[in-house]
């Protein structure tokens, strides 16, 4: 399925990234940035708070899912690792 909505995104001129990893924090709330970098430490680019347990329950019923996130906020990581980041990062 994520073939299909990448290249249905890509084909409406939207931003698309395809692939990366979520966090799930419990919300709603902002994480800290020293939780930001933590999380980024560990490799995670997105911090969710609406990714579960939809994907939990979906994967329990054998049901095929996609998510389709829209990063609004920003947070505080490293220079360097955003110059590699293929997610958008503040200046």
């Amino acid at each position: 399925m994520r073939p299909i909505a990448v290249d249905a995104l890509k084909g409406l001129g939207i931003d698309t990234h395809d692939k990366g990893t979520i966090v799930i924090i419990q919300g709603p709330r902002f994480s800290t940035r020293a939780e930001s970098k933590w999380f980024s430490s560990l490799g995670w680019e997105v911090i969710n708070m609406t990714n579960y347990p939809e994907s939990y329950l979906a994967r329990e019923l054998e049901m095929c899912y996609v998510n389709i996130s829209l990063i609004t906020t920003t947070t505080s990581v490293s220079k360097a690792k955003a110059a590699s980041s293929p997610f958008p990062t503040p200046k």
